[in-house]
C-alpha cells in the first residue's frame, strides 16, 4: 500500500512541472514503482532505497522532459527499467512509445509493466539498438545511454529527417557536444528543474542537418 505522503510528492511534483496527471495516472506510476521494487530483489533495476527517492529521481526526473517532447512516435533507447519511456507513456496515452534494451531480464520486466499497467501505447523490443532495422521515429529519448557522439552514430538510421534526439544528462556535456559531427545540429541545451532534486539535470535536443 502506497503511503498518501508519497502520492503527494508525486502530485505536487507534477504540478510544478506543469504535467497533467490524473488520479489514474498517479496510481499507475506508483504501481510501476512498486513493481520495480519487487523485481529489484532479483533484477537490479534501481539503486534507490526508498519510494520517495524513486518518485523524485525516476518519475519526476523522467517527466521533466514531457513539455519538450514532440508529438509522434518515440523510441526510448537503453530503456533499462523503463526510464523515461514508461512515465512518459503513462501521461501521453495517445502517443506511441517503443522501448529497447539489450538485457533480457530488463525487457522481461518492461513487458510485465506493460501487462500489469495495461499500457497499449508501448512496444518492448529486446535488441541492441544498432541492430534495429531502419525506421523513422519522430523522437529518440535516452537517459543513460553512452556518450552523445556514440548515441547519435548508432541511432541515426532510426530518426526521421525532421526528428529530434532528446538526451537526458546530468551536467552540461560541453566536451561531448564539441565532438559531434557536422551532420548533427544542437537545437538546445535545456536546464531541467526537477522538484526535490538538488543535482544538475540537462536535456540536449539535437536534429539532423
Amino acid at each position: 500500500m502506497v503511503h498518501s505522503a508519497s502520492k503527494t510528492v508525486l502530485l505536487s511534483g507534477c504540478e510544478k512541472l506543469l504535467v497533467r496527471l490524473t488520479l489514474k495516472d498517479s496510481d499507475r506510476l506508483l504501481q510501476y514503482l512498486s513493481l520495480m521494487q519487487k523485481w529489484n530483489r532479483t533484477h537490479n533495476l534501481t539503486a534507490l532505497p526508498n519510494l520517495d527517492e524513486m518518485i523524485i529521481k525516476h518519475l519526476l526526473d523522467s517527466l521533466s522532459i514531457e513539455s519538450f517532447l514532440p508529438s509522434g512516435s518515440v523510441l526510448d533507447i537503453g530503456s533499462g527499467a523503463g526510464l523515461p519511456g514508461i512515465p512518459l507513456a503513462v501521461v501521453r496515452p495517445n502517443q506511441q512509445f517503443t522501448l529497447v534494451d539489450a538485457s533480457f531480464k530488463r525487457v522481461a520486466f518492461l513487458r510485465e509493466v506493460k501487462r500489469r499497467l495495461k499500457l497499449t501505447n508501448i512496444d518492448v523490443i529486446h535488441a541492441r539498438v544498432e541492430q534495429l532495422p531502419s525506421q523513422a521515429f519522430d523522437a529518440i529519448t535516452s537517459r543513460a545511454f553512452s556518450s552523445l557522439p556514440e548515441m547519435l552514430d548508432v541511432t541515426k538510421h532510426l530518426l526521421s529527417s525532421k526528428g529530434l534526439w532528446m538526451a537526458m544528462k546530468g551536467q552540461n556535456p560541453v566536451s561531448e557536444l564539441s565532438n559531434l559531427k557536422g551532420e548533427f545540429l544542437v537545437e538546445a541545451v535545456d536546464v531541467l528543474d526537477v522538484p526535490g532534486l538538488e543535482a544538475e539535470r540537462h536535456l540536449v535536443r539535437i536534429s539532423k542537418r
